[in-house]
């Protein structure tokens, strides 16, 4: 399968966090090294379903913490994430950065596990939870986005 450049570059940012930093031609060895690996791969069938997502990711969980430790590295590590996304946004728009797409993706990629984590710790499905959500928008919104159904949400229909 061929892979497009921006799918490489979010492959190694996956795999060295550091990537953007390195010099060009280290960057040039670990893509190239990264492009042999990704022709070995399968194409993949259809786009994980978040219930999936969530099972594979708890092949890397530490599931020998106690509950509470497990609970608050995944509530941390959510909010890190979520942090280090906006880091970007505001480099952005702050500092005149360009927008790394890849980067900004491969945070995203490390929110959903933690999403997926602290799901599993609370012993629900991310598929089940997305929907629900779904449902509570589709109450709040009926006709889509607008900023009245926002000022004026049902009771009851929280945040």
């Amino acid at each position: 399968m061929k892979y497009t450049q921006e799918q490489l570059t979010s492959a190694c940012m996956t795999w060295r966090h550091d990537f953007g930093m390195l010099p060009a031609d280290e960057r040039a060895g670990i893509e190239r090294q990264m492009a042999q690996v990704l022709e070995h791969l399968p194409e993949p069938a259809a786009p994980l379903s978040m219930s999936a997502y969530q099972s594979l990711a708890q092949r890397t969980a530490n599931r020998s913490l106690v509950f509470d430790t497990r609970l608050a590295v995944a509530a941390l590590g959510l909010i890190g994430e979520a942090a280090e996304v906006s880091e970007h946004v505001k480099k952005y728009l702050g500092h005149g950065h360009e927008l790394d797409r890849s980067k900004v993706l491969s945070e995203l990629g490390d929110l959903g596990w933690y999403l997926a984590e602290l799901a599993s710790i609370f012993d629900a499905d991310l598929g089940a939870v997305a929907e629900a959500n779904i449902a509570k928008l589709r109450v709040r919104y009926k006709d889509g986005f607008s900023e009245e159904a926002s000022r004026n949400r049902p009771s009851g229909n929280g945040g």
